[in-house]
């Protein structure tokens, strides 16, 4: 196998069930570092996406806990 053929192997990762709407953002560093904080405080590591998705659901319900 070539180089670039084994470059292209991805682990592949599960989709949502749905599609929904794609919401495109612009972050500031700070903001992204924390972020990325709460992410790695999680057990399974969420995506950037999947963790905004989370933080936003926590938000709305007013889930205060980390």
């Amino acid at each position: 196998m070539n180089a670039s053929s084994r470059d292209n192997t991805k682990t592949p990762t599960r989709r949502a069930q749905q599609t929904g709407t794609f919401v495109g953002t612009r972050l500031q560093p700070d903001l992204l570092a924390e972020i990325d904080a709460w992410r790695r405080e999680q057990p399974d590591l969420p995506s950037r996406p999947e963790a905004l998705r989370r933080l936003a659901v926590k938000g709305l319900r007013g889930d205060r806990s980390r």
